[in-house]
């Protein structure tokens, strides 16, 4: 019977061969027992299986399990095309979905038939049909292992350069199992991994073994280390990180072979991710990853990072290039939203506030959390700038955001602590908690110049729970000038506080001028230090004041102090200025235009009025109605006492509203000596 199905076999076999229409290609169609044609057994070889026919010895092979080491299935696919495929791929695709069918079930009992015939035979160990059936969706190398004899390997290694690469993967896999130390299917390392070379795949514990076991046969494979590398570099289930190991495997498969892909993209992910100061290699390597793919947007992104920030590190110069810069990360951005972070900070540099809100406001968009957007974002809100509207508001609720992402930045920590410092209004001022924020990022960042000049300030003025400390507050202005010695804040707060401490100590008063005139050398439109410069230069008498109060207003012309400031200059006279009531009016109804609300402005404007002279005619109903204006916006303001007083003086004739005016006058400054002698003169209430 076996001769006589193997001279079947060879005709059939030959009539193929000899058919325009068969193409030898891997199988694709399902096989099913319709389209099983015959299945070749070597020619030398008697044929170990009693079948009455080809398709019941078809039927068998397939069910055979394991399966016969040396069948090969000859199948027709659905165009009527004859196709070779190996008995082993057949077997699995009946396993998982054969046998459910009646039509298939036949077939097992016909396998049942067989057993029971030849007891001892190949078939033995399956008992009934059911075993098959149960059995199906076993892992296909358990399921098809084959017999571990050197015909089976040498059959199998000849096959293997015929077929394709998808269809090397089982016969590789079956030699690595059944022949552990036989270096064969390690030659085949991206089919038997099943990836190509320039893919990082998601490594398993299974791809580390088989490629450890690899390195011990091929030292020389870059293939090879560049994926241990890979692998320990990000560690898997079962397989722990390594980086150090990780990065001896990487710079070995770079000195096999500098332009391996695997090799060079991890290395790009090692130095990046350890933040490395040798930032000239790491651009060196991200250049050579761009060169192998231009288009990989994660070394456009960091490359695109260097070349913006460069580096003076003690570890190499590197010249910024802000416009190749600026062209890497705007093709990152379209992977990378990050990049417009980079991109706005490159929009920072240039001034160009409105474009780095807009490219900020893009990162937020994609990651509502991104630290750095957050960051600077608020900074911008916080300070305003020309295009941009100052919103203190926007700027604590963008740094709470970058303090949760980062709770041990002590930019963030220091521009919370202003902001708490100074108050806003939907956040209470909060003297204690701003030190708190203040002394936390001076725990981080101990020369913090921001942290230690805000601090100083706090500290000189004091605030709600917290009680001034001029000593600590100069300390702290004198250490922030050590390691910035041109911070105009700094500076300038420093000479305030010298100004306000050393009324009596000519040599504080002309270290604090010398302080404001440096910063004004180098900032001329320092509102501060023009303001408290004026002041010092008022008391000492120096005409240079009047230039300052020009400068303020052309800074700032919304800003009515320095028309006060003139007006009264002009009111009371000075050494270098004559007594001009005209001149007075008109500085103090320009404030009053710009700001209306000031009572001081109202009572100074009474003063000229009930004076008069000077180039006003004196006028007492005048004189008397801004006095009355000057009480409704604010009748308890401690500089009013005055205007209480002038008010009893202008209603001498109406003794109770006099009595009433002088005795509000003491109520707001009880050493109101004039006001204390003309209430002599009325009768206790």
């Amino acid at each position: 019977m076996a001769s006589n199905i193997n001279s079947k076999t060879s005709s059939l076999i030959q009539f193929y061969e000899n058919d325009p229409k068969v193409s030898y290609r891997p199988y694709t169609a399902e096989p099913t027992i319709d389209n099983i044609i015959v299945i070749e057994l070597p020619k030398d070889e008697e044929c170990p299986i009693e079948a009455q026919t080809i398709q019941e010895l078809a039927a068998i092979a397939l069910s055979q399990k394991p399966p016969h080491p040396y069948l090969l299935a000859l199948v027709q696919d659905k165009s009527g095309n004859a196709c070779y495929s190996d008995a082993h791929s057949v077997t699995k695709h009946f396993f998982i979905n054969g046998f459910r069918s009646p039509k298939n079930r036949e077939l097992c009992e016909k396998v049942r038939y067989f057993i029971k015939k030849s007891p001892d035979g190949p078939f033995s160990h399956i008992t009934t049909c059911t075993d098959v059936i149960t059995n199906e969706t076993q892992d296909y190398v358990h399921a098809c292992s084959l017999e571990k004899n050197e015909i089976a390997l040498a059959a199998r290694k000849r096959l293997i350069p015929t077929l394709s690469k998808e269809d090397r993967f089982p016969f590789l896999e079956i030699i690595r199992h059944n022949h552990p130390n036989d270096p064969f299917p390690y030659s085949y390392l991206p089919e038997l991994l099943q990836y190509e070379k320039n893919e990082i795949p998601s490594y398993t514990k299974q791809t580390y073994d088989i490629l450890l076991k690899a390195s011990t046969f091929n030292l020389n494979d870059p293939f090879i280390y560049a994926h241990l590398g890979a692998i320990l570099r990000v560690g898997c289930s079962d397989v722990p990180k390594n980086k150090l190991q990780a990065l001896r495997y990487l710079n070995r498969a770079l000195e096999l072979d500098p332009h391996n892909y695997v090799a060079i993209e991890n290395k790009v992910f090692y130095l990046v991710s350890k933040n490395s100061p040798y930032v000239h290699v790491t651009k060196d390597y991200l250049e050579r990853l761009l060169k192998v793919n231009p288009t990989h947007a994660f070394a456009q992104l960091h490359l695109g990072k260097i070349l913006k920030n460069g580096s003076d590190l003690e570890f190499g110069f590197l010249a910024k290039d802000e416009k190749s810069a600026k062209a890497l990360l705007e093709e990152a951005a379209k992977t990378y939203p990050e990049a417009y972070s980079e991109l706005a900070e490159l929009s920072l540099s240039e001034n160009n506030q409105p474009q780095a809100i807009a490219l900020f406001q893009k990162v937020l968009e994609a990651q509502p959390t991104h630290f750095a957007a957050c960051k600077y974002l608020g900074e911008i809100y916080r300070t305003g700038t020309e295009g941009v509207k100052q919103d203190r508001e926007k700027a604590f609720s963008l740094f709470q955001i970058a303090y949760k992402a980062n709770p041990q930045d002590a930019f963030v920590l220091s521009r919370i602590g202003e902001l708490l410092r100074e108050g806003g209004k939907t956040f209470k001022q909060n003297s204690l908690k701003a030190k708190a924020f203040f002394n936390n990022a001076l725990s981080y960042s101990k020369n913090d110049v921001f942290a230690l000049s805000r601090l100083g300030e706090l500290l000189r003025c004091g605030g709600e729970g917290l009680a001034s400390n001029e000593r600590s507050a100069m300390r702290l202005f004198q250490n922030a000038l050590i390691h910035d010695p041109k911070n105009s804040y700094a500076r300038s707060h420093l000479a305030e506080l010298l100004r306000t401490c050393g009324k009596n100590i000519p040599q504080d008063i002309d270290q604090a001028q010398k302080l404001f005139e440096q910063v004004l050398n180098e900032k001329p439109t320092d509102c501060f230090s023009l303001t408290n410069l004026a002041k010092i230069y008022k008391t000492k008498e120096d005409s240079r004041v009047l230039n300052l109060y020009q400068r303020l207003l052309e800074v700032d012309p919304t800003n009515t102090d320095p028309l006060k400031s003139l007006a009264l200059l002009y009111i009371y006279g000075s050494s270098f200025t004559q007594k001009d009531f005209k001149l007075a009016r008109k500085h103090l109804e320009e404030a009053i235009a710009i700001n209306k609300t000031d009572p001081l402005l109202h009572g100074l404007l009474g003063e000229i009025y009930r004076k008069g002279g000077f180039g006003v005619e004196k006028d007492l109903k005048l004189a008397k109605r801004c006095y009355t204006t000057a009480i409704t916006y604010q009748a308890e303001h401690p500089a009013l006492s005055f205007i209480w007083y002038q008010l009893g003086q202008l209603h001498k004739n109406e003794p109770k509203k006099a009595q009433h005016f002088y005795e509000k006058a003491l109520t707001i400054n009880p050493h109101h000596k004039k006001a204390a002698s003309r209430l002599k003169n009325y009768p206790t209430m």
